[in-house]
C-alpha cells in the first residue's frame, strides 16, 4: 500500500485523476449508446469513429490503472487466493454509500438493484467455475482485457485512417459489444475507487473496516464486473 500512495500527491491524486475523469467521459458516451441507440447502425450515425475509439481508450487506461495498482497493492494476490471466500461473503449491505455514488457517477439509474444483480452474476460464475475446476488467475485476466481493448482501438484505427468508404468498411460493434464495454468501465471504476480508498489516495468520511475489508470486497466486485464485460465483448 505504501508503495502505491508514493505515486500520488496526497492532494492532488493527480494521475489517477486524469484517467478517472477519463473514464467518466467514456461512461457518459458508452451510456449514450446503451440508452438511446437502438442498433448498431444507429451507433455510427451518431458518433464519430475517433470519439468511439476515444470512449474505448478511456476504459482502457481504467483497466490498465486497475491492474496496475491491484497487483502493486496486494490485491491481486488476495483475488487469486482468497476469491471463492471473498465472493461467498458478499452482500449488498456489505457496500457503503460511497460504492452506490460510484456507480451512479458511471452511469447507473438504480446503484443497489444494480449491484444485487452483479454480485448474484458474480456467485452464478463462480459456482460454474467451481465445477468445472477453472482456475483464473486476475492479473493475467486483466491483461487480456486490456489487450482486447487495445485491439478494437486499432480496429477502429485501421479504418479511419483507409480511403475506402468507412460506412461499408468499420467494424460494426454491437450494442451487445458496448453493453459489454460499459460494464468493463463500471467495474474499472469500482475497483479503483476502492484501491483509491484503502490506501488513503483519496479521503473518504468511513470507518477503518470499510476501509479495509469493505474495499477489498467491492475491488473485487468490480474485478468481477470486468471480466463479466469480457464476455460480451467475445460474445460469448
Amino acid at each position: 500500500i505504501h508503495e502505491i500512495q508514493t505515486h500520488f500527491h496526497p492532494k492532488e491524486f493527480f494521475f489517477g485523476h486524469y484517467e478517472w475523469q477519463r473514464l467518466r467521459k467514456s461512461m457518459q458516451i458508452i451510456d449514450l449508446i446503451n440508452s438511446y441507440c437502438s442498433d448498431s447502425d444507429e451507433i455510427y450515425s451518431t458518433f464519430t469513429l475517433q470519439g468511439l475509439r476515444n470512449a474505448i481508450g478511456g476504459v482502457k487506461e481504467g483497466v490498465r490503472r486497475t491492474k496496475n495498482l491491484a497487483e502493486e497493492g496486494g490485491f491481486i494476490d488476495a483475488f487469486d487466493m482468497y476469491f471463492e471466500e471473498i465472493v461467498e461473503g458478499l452482500d449488498v449491505e456489505n457496500f457503503h454509500d460511497i460504492e452506490f455514488e460510484i456507480l451512479r457517477e458511471f452511469g447507473s439509474k438504480d446503484p443497489k438493484a444494480e449491484l444485487q444483480g452483479i454480485i448474484y452474476l458474480i456467485k452464478t460464475r463462480k459456482r460454474k467455475r467451481m465445477l468445472s475446476h477453472e482456475k483464473i488467475l486476475f492479473g493475467k485476466q486483466l491483461g487480456i482485457t486490456e489487450d482486447l481493448l487495445s485491439q478494437a482501438q486499432e480496429d477502429f484505427k485501421e479504418v479511419d485512417n483507409n480511403s475506402i468508404d468507412e460506412n461499408e468498411q468499420h467494424p460494426k460493434k454491437s450494442r451487445r459489444w458496448f453493453k459489454g464495454l460499459g460494464r468493463i468501465g463500471q467495474g474499472a471504476a469500482l475497483s479503483l475507487g476502492n484501491i483509491f480508498l484503502a490506501t488513503s489516495i483519496v479521503k473518504f468520511p468511513v470507518s477503518p473496516e470499510t476501509q479495509t475489508w469493505g474495499a477489498l470486497v467491492s475491488a473485487t466486485t468490480g474485478v468481477g464486473l470486468i471480466l463479466d464485460g469480457v464476455g460480451d465483448l467475445r460474445g460469448e
